[in-house]
C-alpha cells in the first residue's frame, strides 16, 4: 500500500502584492490517495521564508496569511497511521 501526495498540483507560486500592500494571503490546496478506510493525517508546516500563519494547518486546504515579499517553502505532509506509512510534497511561493 502506498500513499502518494501533491501540493496543489503545481510546485511554484507566484503572488504580486497589491499596490499599497505590505502583505499577502493565498490559498493553497494539498491531496492525497489512499487505501480506503485507512486512518490518515495531513499537516502543512512552513519549512523556510518570513513569519507567515497558516490558518488550518491540519486540512488539505488552506490560507497562508501574511506573505511578506520574498520566498517561502511549505511542506503537505500525509502520514497513513494504518499502514505507517508518510509522504511529503512542498510547495514554492514567491511573493513580488
Amino acid at each position: 500500500m502506498a500513499i502518494s501526495v501533491n501540493a496543489t498540483g503545481q510546485r511554484l507560486k507566484t503572488i504580486s502584492l497589491a499596490k499599497g500592500k505590505l502583505t499577502a494571503d493565498t490559498f493553497v490546496q494539498g491531496s492525497y490517495t489512499a487505501t480506503k478506510g485507512d486512518a490518515v493525517q495531513v499537516k502543512w508546516y512552513k519549512v523556510s521564508g518570513f513569519k507567515s500563519s497558516i490558518v488550518t494547518p491540519d486540512s488539505t486546504g488552506t490560507k497562508i496569511l501574511s506573505l511578506s515579499k520574498g520566498v517561502y517553502q511549505y511542506g503537505f505532509i500525509v502520514k497513513d497511521i494504518t499502514n505507517n506509512l508518510a509522504d511529503t510534497d512542498y510547495l514554492k511561493i514567491t511573493v513580488q
